[in-house]
């Protein structure tokens, strides 16, 4: 019988992490939790005494995140919104700070019974679309994205918690969208420059899809693109609302202006850092 307990397990995984996380009690929580198919809560209720090879498993896990892997990746989930959403590597990992943005569409969509229309573009696993799916039952939210596999884990995270009104749609921005006209369109798109990846988290943002991370001209092309574009799809007194990057809160107030949008705000993160910029159409 093992007489290696779970809280040993954990005290030995947290230090072996310091160095590499942020959060290593936690991950090392997480990643045997995942191996034991219990819920974290557990550790604290009992000591728990594992089969050697759910210790094995466990060592695994550990040994590929002391290599950079992100703990979601190990364990498949990432909460968003009080949710637990499936992820995979073809997908990005939801951020707390794009919690941001589901409460700032909120705001705009303030009435709970109007029958709203809403396109997030680049929904990844769903994350944004389906946090405004159950906190506004009436709207009808479109999702696009330009990974079918991406979309395939999106629709999986919607029919796991039985959302109903989001149409996926596989599109590159917003060339799969017909002539529809939108209350509010939302991004969380790609902004990072490929070349000042030492501004981020270098080591996990290479376990990520690329396509989600970067962009073009400095980390700027997706969002002028967006802008640009958002435009004829927006209704009369439509807001558009981008997440971008910690340094690109003015390049979004001037783009924004420059296509006549008005009331133009930006909201800071967790941080105090600007991270989302709104826009409404007047005319």
């Amino acid at each position: 019988m093992n007489n290696i307990s779970s809280y040993s397990l954990i005290l030995g995984g947290a230090k072996a992490l310091d160095k590499i996380s942020q959060t290593p009690r936690l991950d090392s929580e997480l990643l045997l939790a995942k191996v034991l198919k219990i819920g974290r809560d557990q550790f604290y209720c009992k000591d728990i005494f594992p089969e050697r090879k759910q210790i094995q498993a466990y060592d695994a896990l550990l040994k590929k995140r002391i290599q950079g892997t992100p703990v979601a990746y190990l364990t498949g989930c990432k909460e968003f919104w009080s949710l637990p959403l499936k992820v995979n590597q073809d997908t990005l990992i939801p951020r707390p700070e794009t919690e941001h943005l589901v409460q700032q569409s909120l705001v705009r969509l303030d009435n709970l019974e109007k029958n709203y229309q809403v396109l997030e573009l680049g929904t990844g696993c769903g994350a944004v679309a389906i946090a405004l799916a159950k906190e506004r039952p009436k709207a009808s939210i479109f999702a696009t994205d330009v990974s079918p596999k991406a979309l395939k884990i999106g629709k999986y995270n919607a029919k796991k918690f039985q959302i109903s009104n989001i149409q996926f749609i596989c599109s590159d921005w917003l060339n799969g969208i017909s002539d529809l006209k939108f209350d509010l369109i939302i991004s969380n798109p790609p902004y990072v420059d490929a070349k000042q990846t030492n501004d981020y988290d270098s080591v996990a943002l290479s376990h990520e899809p690329r396509v989600a991370l970067f962009a073009d001209d400095h980390g700027r092309s997706c969002i002028k693109e967006i802008t640009q574009e958002s435009i004829r799809f927006l209704k009369r007194d439509g807001w558009l609302i981008i997440e971008h990057g910690y340094n690109q809160s003015g390049l979004c107030q001037q783009l924004m202006q420059s296509f006549q949008l008005r009331a133009i705000q930006t909201t800071l993160d967790y941080s105090g850092i600007g991270r989302i910029t709104a826009g409404q159409r007047y005319d």
